[in-house]
C-alpha cells in the first residue's frame, strides 16, 4: 500500500513540473518572423500602396477640386482611412482570427476535452503560443491517461488488498476466539482437574468406608431374599384369591345378561298388550258411534262401550308407564354389565400383574443371591481400587501443576491474537480509505474526454 501511494504521488509530481514548464512561452522569435515585424510591414505596404494608387486619383481630384480646402480634406482623408483598413485587416487575419480559434480550442479544454489540436503552420509569437498550447493539450492527455489508470490500478489493487485484509482480519478474529476459548477451556480444565482430583480423593474416602460395610450388605441381602420368598408365596395366595373372584364376577355377568334378555320379552308383551288397548280403544269408539245411532235402545250398550273405551285407555297409560320403567332398567342393565365386563378385564389384568409380581419375586430371590455372591467380589475390588487410587492422586498433582502453566501460557497468546486483530482491522480501515479515494480521483478524472 506504502508503495502504491509513493508511485502515485512521483507520477503526479512529474506532470505537475511538466505543465509548469509549458507555461513559459519561448520569446526567442527572429525579428524577422514576428508579429511586430508583420505589423510593420503591412504598414510599410499600406502606405506604398495608397502612395501608388493615390498618386493619380489625387491628381484628378486636384483638377476637380484645385486649390480648395475640399481638396486637402478629401486628401488627409485618403491617407488616412486606406492605411487603417488595410492595416484593419491585416490585423484580422494576422492576429484576431488566429486568437479566435485558439480561444476556441482552449474553452473545450477547459470543458474537458482534451482531444483538441490547432493547425498551426507559423513561426511567430502566436505560432510558438499555438505550438506551445498543442504540447500542453498533449502533456495534459497523456497525464489524464496516466492518473486514470494509475488509479484504475491503485482502486484494484486497493480491493484485492481491502479484500485480503479482511480475511485476514475474520481469520485473526477467529483465531481471537479459538485462542479465548483455548484459554477459557485451559482454565475450565485446570477447575475439572481441581474437581477431579478432590473427588478421587472422596473417592478414596468413601472406598475405605464401603469396605466395611460390605457384611452389612451380605446380610441385608440374606434377609431380602427370605422376604422375597415370603413375598412370593402371598401373591400366590392372591393370585388364586383373583381367580375366584373372576369366576364371580363372570357368573353375576351372565345373570345380568340373562336379566337383560327377560326384560327385552316384557317389553315386547308390554307392547303388545298397548298394541290391544289401543285396537280396544277403537272398538268401544265405533261402538259408542252405534249405540248413539240405535237411539234409545243402545243407550245401554253406549255406557258399556264407554266404560270399555276408559278401560282401555288406561290399560294403554299403564303399559306405557311400565315400558318406560323397564326401559330405565334396561339402560341400568346395560351399565350395570359394561361395568362388570370393565371388572372381568380390571380382575383378567389383576390376574396378569399378580402372575408378573410372582415371576419378579422368583429373579429377586434369584438376583439377590447373586448380589450375595457379587458383594465378596466387590471387596476384592475395592481394595484394589484403594491402591489405585492412591496413585492417580499422585498422578493426578502432576496434571494439575502443568495444567496452571497451560493456562497462564494461553492467556499470553491470547494478548498477543487480540493486538494482531487490533492491528489488521486498522489496516483494513486504511486500505478501505485508500480505495474510497482512489474512487473519488477516477470520477473526477472521468470529467476529461481523452484521445
Amino acid at each position: 500500500m506504502t508503495f502504491l501511494r509513493r508511485n502515485l504521488m512521483n507520477t503526479i509530481h512529474t506532470e505537475q513540473h511538466a505543465i509548469a514548464d509549458l507555461r513559459v512561452v519561448n520569446t526567442k522569435v527572429s525579428f524577422f518572423k514576428s508579429i511586430e515585424f508583420k505589423l510593420l510591414l503591412s504598414v510599410f505596404i499600406s502606405l506604398v500602396f495608397s502612395a501608388l494608387l493615390g498618386a493619380p486619383l489625387l491628381t484628378y481630384l486636384g483638377r476637380l477640386f484645385p486649390e480648395t480646402g475640399l481638396f486637402f480634406l478629401i486628401e488627409a482623408i485618403y491617407f488616412t482611412i486606406i492605411p487603417l483598413v488595410l492595416i484593419f485587416f491585416v490585423i484580422r487575419i494576422l492576429i484576431i482570427a488566429r486568437l479566435k480559434k485558439l480561444i476556441a480550442a482552449i474553452t473545450k479544454i477547459a470543458d474537458g476535452d482534451l482531444r483538441e489540436q490547432i493547425e498551426n503552420h507559423s513561426q511567430d509569437e502566436l505560432g510558438q503560443l499555438t505550438a506551445t498550447f498543442n504540447r500542453m493539450a498533449d502533456k495534459l492527455n497523456y497525464f489524464i491517461q496516466s492518473v486514470s489508470k494509475r488509479s484504475l490500478l491503485v482502486a484494484g489493487t486497493s480491493d484485492q488488498l481491502r479484500a485480503t485484509t479482511e480475511q485476514n482480519s475474520q481469520a485473526s478474529r477467529e483465531m481471537t476466539e479459538a485462542v479465548q476459548e483455548i484459554s477459557e477451556g485451559a482454565a475450565a480444565q485446570l477447575s475439572q482437574i481441581q474437581l477431579a482430583s478432590n473427588a478421587i480423593w472422596e473417592i478414596k474416602e468413601t472406598l475405605t468406608h464401603t469396605s466395611s460395610r460390605n457384611e452389612q450388605a451380605a446380610e441385608s441381602s440374606k434377609q431380602a431374599s427370605e422376604l422375597a420368598q415370603a413375598g412370593e408365596t402371598v401373591v400366590t395366595e392372591t393370585i388364586e384369591t383373583i381367580k375366584r373372584l373372576d369366576e364371580t364376577v363372570n357368573d353375576s355377568a351372565d345373570a345380568a345378561k340373562m336379566l337383560e334378555s327377560q326384560s327385552k320379552k316384557i317389553v315386547e308383551a308390554i307392547e303388545l298388550i298397548s298394541y290391544i288397548s289401543q285396537q280396544t280403544n277403537l272398538l268401544a269408539l265405533n261402538a259408542s258411534i252405534e249405540a248413539a245411532q240405535a237411539g234409545e235402545h243402545g243407550r245401554g250398550f253406549a255406557v258399556v262401550a264407554n266404560e270399555v273405551r276408559k278401560l282401555a285407555e288406561d290399560s294403554n297409560r299403564s303399559a306405557q308407564r311400565i315400558s318406560e320403567l323397564i326401559g330405565e332398567n334396561h339402560r341400568l342393565l346395560s351399565i350395570m354389565i359394561k361395568k362388570m365386563a370393565f371388572g372381568t378385564l380390571v380382575v383378567k389384568d389383576g390376574v396378569q400383574k399378580a402372575n408378573e409380581a410372582g415371576r419378579s419375586f422368583g429373579k429377586i430371590q434369584d438376583s439377590v443371591q447373586k448380589v450375595a455372591r457379587e458383594i465378596l467380589e466387590i471387596t476384592s475390588a475395592i481394595e484394589q481400587m484403594t491402591d489405585s487410587t492412591s496413585h492417580s492422586l499422585e498422578r493426578m498433582e502432576s496434571v494439575l501443576s502443568i495444567a496452571k502453566m497451560t493456562a497462564e501460557k494461553s492467556e499470553m497468546v491470547t494478548a498477543g491474537v487480540q493486538e494482531t486483530h487490533a492491528s489488521m482491522e486498522g489496516i483494513a480501515a486504511s486500505t478501505h480509505h485508500l480505495s474510497k479515494a482512489a474512487e473519488e480521483l477516477e470520477n473526477k478524472i472521468s470529467v476529461f474526454v481523452i484521445k
